[in-house]
């Protein structure tokens, strides 16, 4: 079943016809490839747009069993210019044909190009004037919505099985448990051992497999690089691990979050936290999901969908889960344990305390506790008034 993305289709509406390249990036598996063939393809034609002005190219099948030059990529889109009409050209993974940039940067002289990667992040310097969004698999808001019910009766199995659009309608555990693991292994295949020729694999795999087991606590190279050597990772160094780090956030696998010195108003470049870029990511066989971990991870991505750079705070010794920025605002996010009296209050509130600048702070308990006013004014919302409601909370 096709399940309708429109958040990236109204962003693909509003891009329509603007002369920059379009690039959506996202993880394997999020729909990039039917929101663009599909989703988009019947929404030009509604708008008017001619069905032969649309060209899909899937460079990754055309590549599959055997090399394309750059050459050969571009007489295969120049043979399909029929009229002298501006097309729509989408590119679905072209990081597969060395030099492809060349392509892009020929055709969107005249024509309206998007491309679609699971790994490849351009840049103003690969592309002048590349406008970027990143595609996330389901929220839980839109997880709910296909199954018409609500967050909180859809929070389990999305913690468990996350918000892959091709697996959300399977009814079978077993079956649906071997689609996530194979979706997986083809994430970490494709655009993880493939592009970083990554020679040891079992090494890799303990590196990710630990990354998941801490997603949400802070993170570096040397810590990591301990922890492995003691489970018997004689070899390992820090600089492999770096590198690890960047290809598994490359492929979309997990999201860094950087942390931000908020008396300084300065990203930092150390202690870093990272989260799944999806709950389906951190699933394995009979391994019991850690709730906390989950909710703060899901409320990450729901900053991330609406649009905002998220940072973890620093307000001097204290921390603030999520600090939220847009060019237009910002807000502070403070995942909490349930406030049951004046002392959790005050332990809920305390990482905002000095921050007089302004901005709204809101304290999200992992519970259904009623909303409200906190102490010296501070906002108060449960878990699931966050989930069905953060667009309008964020934007009141």
């Amino acid at each position: 079943m096709n399940v309708q993305r429109q958040q990236y289709l109204a962003w693909l509406a509003e891009m329509k016809d603007d002369p920059s390249v379009k690039l959506i990036h996202g993880a394997r598996g999020t729909g990039k490839t039917t929101l663009l063939k599909e989703n988009f393809y019947y929404y030009l034609i509604s708008a008017g747009v001619r069905s032969d002005s649309f060209i899909y190219i899937d460079t990754e099948a055309l590549t599959e069993y055997r090399s394309m030059t750059e050459q050969e990529l571009f007489d295969y889109i120049d043979s399909r210019i029929k009229f002298n009409i501006k097309y729509r050209i989408v590119m679905d993974e072209p990081q597969c044909v060395p030099g492809y940039l060349n392509v892009v940067n020929h055709f969107k002289e005249n024509h309206d190009i998007y491309i679609a990667t699971s790994s490849e992040l351009l840049t103003e310097e690969d592309i002048p004037g590349v406008k970027a969004i990143q595609m996330l698999p389901l929220s839980i808001s839109e997880f709910a919505a296909c199954h018409k019910s609500d967050e909180r009766k859809s929070i389990l199995p999305y913690i468990t099985y996350g918000g892959f659009p091709g697996l959300i309608f399977i009814d079978n555990e077993q079956v649906k448990s071997e689609k996530l693991l194979t979706l997986q292994d083809a994430i970490l295949k494709k655009d993880v051992y493939n592009k970083a020729s990554i020679r040891n694999k079992k090494l890799f795999k303990a590196t990710l497999r630990h990354l998941i087991s801490i997603r949400g606590e802070y993170v570096s190279s040397y810590g990591i690089s301990e922890y492995l050597r003691a489970k018997g990772f004689d070899t390992v160094t820090d600089d492999t691990i770096t590198t690890y780090l960047d290809h598994i956030c490359k492929a979309h696998y997990l999201q860094k979050i950087n942390r931000y010195d908020l008396k300084q108003d300065a990203v930092l470049k150390t202690k870093n936290k990272y989260y799944l870029s999806d709950p389906g990511l951190g699933f394995k066989r009979n391994v019991k999901v850690d709730t906390m971990k989950a909710y703060e991870n899901i409320i990450c991505m729901e900053l991330i969908r609406l649009g905002f750079k998220v940072y973890v705070g620093k307000n001097g010794t204290k921390e603030v889960s999520f600090v939220a920025m847009n060019n237009h605002d910002r807000f502070y996010i403070q995942v909490s344990n349930p406030i049951i009296n004046k002392s959790t209050e005050k332990k809920a509130v305390d990482s905002f305390r000095g921050l007089d600048d302004g901005y709204k702070k809101i304290v999200v308990t992992i519970d259904d506790s009623e909303s409200g006013r906190l102490q010296y004014g501070y906002q108060h919302i449960n878990i699931w008034e966050f989930l069905a409601n953060s667009y309008m909370l964020l934007n009141a």
